[in-house]
């Protein structure tokens, strides 16, 4: 129902790899738009929007299951995603899960 896929040993795995394929799938979408000629500012909403919205959603369930692999992938995607432009500032998970406790 909240679209948070859990295995039946309550790991986390198959969520987490399916949030990594998905923003590496729009990461193709923000090179078309700012290839385009999308503006900086504009840019930082939509990654907010299509990709750290997809990490931060029920962040709290299933950060204290992810594998330190998974770990270094989501921060590798969040680095990359600094590196092009997309992001003004470079995410790590660890951050994310200290914005989403703060709400």
């Amino acid at each position: 129902m909240l679209r948070v896929m859990f295995q039946g040993n309550l790991k986390f795995e198959t969520h987490i790899q399916y949030v990594l394929t998905l923003c590496y799938q729009r990461l193709y979408l923000m090179k078309v738009l700012r290839n385009r000629g999308m503006c900086p500012k504009q840019i930082y909403t939509v990654f907010h929007a299509l990709i750290l919205s997809r990490f931060m959603y029920a962040l709290p369930a299933w950060e204290g299951f992810v594998s330190v692999e998974h770990n270094n992938h989501i921060n590798a995607l969040l680095r990359r995603c600094y590196r092009y432009g997309y992001v003004d500032k470079i995410h790590c998970l660890s951050d994310l899960l200290n914005s989403v406790g703060s709400f």
